[in-house]
């Protein structure tokens, strides 16, 4: 199917983001695309304790559908909700915690679809916005070792480039989607959907120039949760997986793994380590964690605050 003719549907699982909702659906409403069309915008607020269902339903479009959920599903619970109302060509899943600076962000991000048979998954590039603390540094040095890394073996169409944060989906990939009753099972909803792309036999994609722009954890414990939740994933997919999960989390490079990690190291010595001691300890802690992990998982607080 030509671009020209493609529908899109956007879904938001939102949960506790009232300052940052409107601005988000604003920025959608702006989009520019060529032929492509914006069909929808489907706003799940998921049981909510705040004002993000009326602050949401403030921003008036026809376009804008607000779900008032009564009932906590997490955002594995929710995107399995959403993805069946999406009928159209593509869906796009986006997280409630970003900024879109880029009236052709979605323009970018369906790109894929059109240039290549076979592509199911496509990852935007979401960069956090400037540290303002020692943690937040830490983990950005820890990404910056691996892009480097991916971006210099030219590896980047893999599971370290997707992420929860701005996904879209083609119409085939989404109707071969099959969800397991418990969305425990599933996870970072991101990883669920790499590895079940992968062995639906379909191709994904990352594409760089897709931005958006989010906050990192910038506590300790947030940022335990967060590496912990994300090594927790090996053991969960790797029950339903297999093999592909593991040749998935290979370490990329080599020698070049190692150049660049000596190079952040010698820039910022302490974020490096304070990374590797984090994750050390998250990899002790993801068997366990994973165990009794939930689809309404606690939400990292300090990375919502975008401003």
């Amino acid at each position: 199917m030509n671009i020209s003719t493609k529908l899109v549907i956007i879904g938001i699982a939102a949960y506790n983001s009232r300052d940052n909702i409107a601005g988000l659906l604003r920025a959608l409403l702006k989009q520019k695309l060529t032929g492509a069309k914006i069909q929808k915008i489907l706003v799940h607020c998921d049981c909510c304790t705040d004002d993000t269902f009326e602050t949401a339903g403030s921003v008036k479009s026809p376009k804008i559908t607000v779900i008032d959920g009564k009932e906590r599903m997490g955002f594995a619970g929710v995107v399995k909700s959403l993805i069946p109302k999406m009928t159209s060509d593509i869906g796009i899943i986006l997280n409630d915690d970003i900024l879109i600076k880029d009236d052709r962000l979605v323009e970018k991000l369906i790109m894929p679809f059109d240039k290549e048979k076979g592509v199911g998954l496509v990852g935007g590039n979401p960069r956090p916005l400037p540290a303002r603390t020692v943690i937040e540094k830490s983990i950005n040095s820890s990404v910056e070792i691996f892009e480097k890394t991916y971006f210099s073996t030219k590896n980047i169409h893999n599971k370290f480039f997707c992420d929860g944060k701005i996904l879209a989906l083609s119409k085939k990939f989404m109707d071969a989607l099959r969800f397991p009753d418990d969305s425990g099972l599933m996870g970072n909803v991101d990883s669920y959907l790499y590895f079940s792309c992968l062995a639906e036999k379909f191709n994904f994609r990352f594409v760089p120039g897709a931005r958006v722009w989010f906050r990192q954890p910038s506590t300790i414990g947030d940022y335990i949760k967060l590496i912990a939740r994300n090594h927790a994933d090996y053991f969960i997919h790797s029950k339903t997986f297999g093999d592909i999960v593991a040749r998935s989390y290979q370490r990329p490079g080599g020698y070049v793994f190692y150049r660049n990690f000596s190079r952040e190291f010698l820039k910022n010595p302490l974020e490096v380590t304070l990374a590797v001691i984090f994750n050390c300890y998250g990899w002790l802690k993801a068997r366990n964690y994973s165990r009794w992990l939930t689809p309404t998982w606690e939400v990292n607080v300090s990375s919502k605050v975008l401003n």
